[in-house]
């Protein structure tokens, strides 16, 4: 995980149900995914500023997830962190990918 001393812990375990916007791979290897629709309490003013007013969930290598297909619901879990070098709120990294009812 790239510079973990920038992940501010809001809850240790969350889980968010929401709908997958779009992902990719970055250039470290991570799985970025943008999940929309899971409501205000998961966001903040620099989430609702991003194209999609998404959620960012972050899957790292060591931790193997699913890739979900987009416009996929499903549930997130994993800590629920503030990153204080981009300012948004995100899952990372995330432990579990399920479907959502």
């Amino acid at each position: 995980m790239y510079r973990p001393a920038r992940l501010k812990v809001k809850n240790r375990c969350a889980a968010v149900t929401g709908v997958v916007g779009d992902h990719n791979i970055e250039h470290d290897g991570d799985l970025h995914i943008s999940l929309t629709d899971v409501g205000a309490q998961w966001l903040n003013q620099v989430n609702l500023r991003r194209p999609k007013q998404d959620l960012v969930v972050e899957a790292v290598p060591g931790i193997p997830v699913p890739v979900p297909a987009v416009g996929a619901r499903i549930t997130v879990i994993g800590p629920w962190v503030l990153d204080t070098e981009t300012g948004w709120l995100e899952i990372h990294p995330v432990w579990t990918i399920l479907p959502a009812a």
